[in-house]
């Protein structure tokens, strides 16, 4: 699973499984709340996925973010930062979105949003600029992108809404 706007665009989409690239199919695109799921198939074991934690987010909950921002610019391993929930809606009192302060940068669309026990609560799905919600956006070496640095005002989609979309 990923934000859709970091796939709408892409006939093929790869992703890393144990050190390599690996091609995947897009089973599900969600343009309003911005998911996608993929389909690996064999590649991934569901045994060893994340899962889902077993609360709602709570105001001023401790969370750690994890993602790739700027891509392999700075290595190929994932980067994680730590903060807590700040608001339990996105903007205009989205509530299928909360908001957190951990550091969300260029790339880091689509990674995980976890509680202290390592349940997903949500994914990034972008940050605040100043004016209004952006996409944390895609980080691809060679291509042009707005540079887009963390506010401390960072979106999530939470759990419970992409739980709601497998079930349909």
């Amino acid at each position: 699973m990923t934000n859709q706007h970091l796939v709408k665009q892409c006939g093929k989409v790869k992703i890393v499984i144990d050190g390599g690239w690996k091609t995947v199919n897009i089973r599900y695109q969600d343009e309003k709340n911005d998911l996608a799921f993929l389909d690996a198939g064999d590649l991934v074991n569901s045994e060893e996925g994340l899962r889902f934690s077993s609360k709602a987010p709570e105001l001023l909950q401790e969370i750690f973010v994890g993602g790739f921002p700027y891509g392999s610019n700075i290595n190929t391993g994932i980067k994680v930062s730590k903060g807590s929930v700040s608001s339990l809606s996105g903007q205009s009192n989205n509530y299928s979105m909360f908001l957190v302060d951990a550091t969300v940068q260029l790339g880091s669309s689509g990674g995980p949003i976890l509680d202290k026990e390592g349940g997903l609560l949500g994914i990034i799905a972008g940050i605040f600029d100043g004016d209004s919600f952006q996409p944390a956006g895609i980080a691809i070496r060679g291509r042009q992108e707005q540079k887009r640095n963390s506010s401390g005002l960072n979106f999530g989609i939470k759990s419970s809404v992409i739980k709601e979309i497998m079930r349909a």
